[in-house]
């Protein structure tokens, strides 16, 4: 029997990040990928850049010895993140889910060079009891604790993560290692990147799952990155609920976690997948519809030195860390702005519908929520889902 194409086949996402070989024309990254809100990794697209030889720890204190950065700080390498914080109540002291802002600090650029060495040499040994903490706590919250002997933590995790053209803006001493866009790339979108970034991290730092109103262009130039990635239309698998605030701060004792106090609140995804650390039974069964082994499992992409991911606009994306030379991961991101057209309108329909768990859980974000309405989130997306998402193709 001959093979047949569904009709449907034009909106197949797959179930891998498809792997692209430079040379690729703007019309062929726009018709293949852009347009059909589609990732894809670019391998030989930065093959010229300097950037990918010389920026070693030795390169970048020279460049930038004593240049003052803004530096991410948190106990964790959790910036950004839902975790769980010690909350003093009248009589005793209890754990509950915040949305963490880091610390930003200002420090020498050699200073922050020399502590990410002094970080990773000592960082597998910290991971390993987070992560068997982690477990424990899982039965507790589903999510991370930052447990009151660290709620004032000697331990720092630094990261340089800054995402308002920090490169463009902070680092011009580096502008000529690089390209200042991707010309391809602007060539297809039409107008150069509304921001260029410049991340520097270790193994240590995570950042949780979200997603962003740019199409992004990702280049890792050392080290490594670990993508977990998910479609807008899995926007109700997020387990999105609002959390109250909480800030790291300085205090004497060292990095303090502090709940703001205020009414204010975030709407953030809880859910943590990290490849190299297993979720408990407890975290999974905390976030099942994440979990549902009935739809499709989500992608996973390594970013290594050199290569590009196309990250499409209202993706949702988790990223972790994989140090390479001199301990340090260094990426370039490019954010070029992305059109408010029907795609967006179709994102907001599927967000307006997952909103409905969101709501349900505000005040108990990590209690099984069995409202109709996720059941009916569940009914009606499971279909698209399947129709973009096949896990399987028969006639």
């Amino acid at each position: 029997m001959p093979a047949c194409i569904p009709p449907n086949a034009e909106l197949d996402l797959g179930t891998e990040v498809q792997r692209v070989a430079w040379p690729i024309t703007p019309l062929q990254f726009y018709r293949d990928f852009v347009s059909r809100n589609k990732p894809c990794l670019l391998t030989g697209a930065i093959n010229h850049w300097p950037a990918l030889s010389l920026w070693n720890q030795t390169y970048l204190s020279h460049k930038l010895h004593v240049k003052q950065v803004t530096v991410a700080v948190t106990p964790d390498g959790r910036a950004d993140a839902v975790c769980n914080v010690a909350v003093q109540s009248t009589d005793c002291s209890d754990h509950k889910p915040h949305f963490v802002l880091p610390l930003e600090r200002q420090m020498p650029m050699a200073d922050f060079l020399q502590h990410l060495q002094h970080q990773q040499a000592s960082g597998k040994r910290r991971s390993s009891l987070r992560i068997g903490k982690q477990v424990a706590d899982a039965v507790k919250a589903g999510v991370n604790t930052i447990s009151e002997d660290r709620n004032a933590s000697q331990q720092e995790v630094m990261y340089i993560q800054q995402q308002n053209g920090n490169f463009t803006s902070h680092f011009p001493e580096l502008a000529s290692d690089v390209d200042s866009n991707l010309p391809w790339a602007s060539e297809a979108f039409g107008a150069p990147p509304d921001a260029v970034n410049l991340w520097i991290g270790n193994d240590q730092s995570v950042t949780s799952f979200h997603k962003d109103h740019y199409e992004n262009l990702y280049a890792v130039v050392t080290g490594e990155k670990l993508f977990t990635l998910l479609p807008p239309c899995d926007a109700y698998r997020m387990h999105l609920a609002h959390y109250p605030l909480a800030t790291c701060t300085d205090s004497p004792h060292g990095l303090h976690v502090t709940p703001s106090g205020d009414s204010q609140q975030v709407l953030w995804c809880p859910v943590e997948d990290l490849a190299g650390a297993p979720c408990s039974v407890q975290h999974q069964q905390h976030f099942p519809a994440y979990f549902n082994a009935a739809l499709p499992k989500p992608m996973r992409i390594s970013v290594k030195a050199g290569e590009v991911l196309f990250l499409p606009s209202l993706w949702w994306h988790q990223v972790e860390q994989k140090a390479g030379k001199d301990n340090m991961v260094v990426a370039i991101n490019y954010w070029y702005d992305m059109p408010f057209d029907c795609k967006y309108a179709y994102f907001k329909l599927v967000e307006s519908l997952a909103g409905s768990d969101a709501d349900c859980n505000i005040g108990k974000q990590h209690e099984a929520c069995t409202s109709t309405a996720l059941q009916t989130c569940d009914e009606q997306l499971l279909a698209e889902v399947h129709l973009c998402r096949p896990t399987t193709i028969s006639c």
